[in-house]
């Protein structure tokens, strides 16, 4: 329950300022996590349900640069910040996928239910039908 608070509040109040908080993540585990600008930038390291430890949280606090360095698979990798009022920038020399969490990665399209064949109709044997007729009692 803490880490769903803390989530919240990350995607919630720095967007009141306009940053742009990222998600990165690796295909390995990260091994370490160095904040060389820990007044401009805040990281979260987040455990997966499968127990991964691949995916951070970079939260922006204010206007300026920032840089950290991932260490995965025995390999660092730099990432540089370029935090604006408008606009947040972000470089790395490693093997990562980022994501901006503020906003959507774009158009994208859900990919339809797929359609089932209907079911064969079976017509049960013996009376299928009753017709009854009026005025045509007794004869």
């Amino acid at each position: 329950m803490k880490k769903l608070i803390i989530l919240c509040c990350i995607a919630i109040a720095p967007a009141a300022f306009g940053f742009e908080n990222y998600v990165i993540t690796s295909d390995n585990a990260i091994t370490a996590i160095d904040n060389n600008t820990p007044d401009i930038i805040e990281i979260h390291e987040m455990t997966t349900i499968m127990n991964e430890k691949n995916t951070i949280i970079v939260e922006c606090k204010k206007e300026g640069k920032g840089k950290f360095t991932l260490t995965s698979n025995g390999k660092k990798s730099e990432f540089d910040m370029n935090i604006t009022k408008n606009k947040t920038e972000l470089k790395t020399s490693g093997n990562y996928t980022c994501y901006i969490l503020d906003t959507a990665p774009g158009v994208f399209e859900l990919d339809e239910p797929p359609v089932l064949p209907a079911k064969k109709r079976v017509t049960p044997k013996g009376l299928t039908s009753i017709e009854i007729q009026i005025g045509d009692e007794g004869n």
